[in-house]
């Protein structure tokens, strides 16, 4: 139960956030300026956004750690992405082998 923090650098109407967790997608990636990932969570509308306007995003503790993106989308196609890194609860664990 923890959020992440997400700072805005432009303003909208309409904005909708989804939360994907890379390298869970299957099939060829063409596009070099798209990112592509499994959505984690349910779609979050945010309404009119404002430049430098700050909102916390939900992450589920349930979640693995890894790479994951929010992708922002606005009316007449403007999307953004967000990139961020979810860093296990305990750092040096792993849950591979046991040597």
């Amino acid at each position: 139960g923890t959020t992440a923090r997400l700072v805005l650098f432009d303003a909208a109407s309409g904005v909708t956030v989804r939360l994907f967790r890379v390298g869970d997608a299957v099939g060829v990636l063409r596009e070099r300026d798209v990112m592509r990932g499994k959505q984690v969570g349910s779609t979050i509308r945010l309404g009119r956004v404002a430049r430098g306007q700050a909102i916390q995003l939900p992450l589920d503790p349930r979640w693995r750690s890894g790479f994951y993106y929010a992708r922002l989308t606005a009316p007449v196609g403007r999307v953004g992405y967000a990139p961020f890194v979810l860093a296990p609860r305990r750092l040096g664990r792993s849950r591979g082998r046991r040597r």
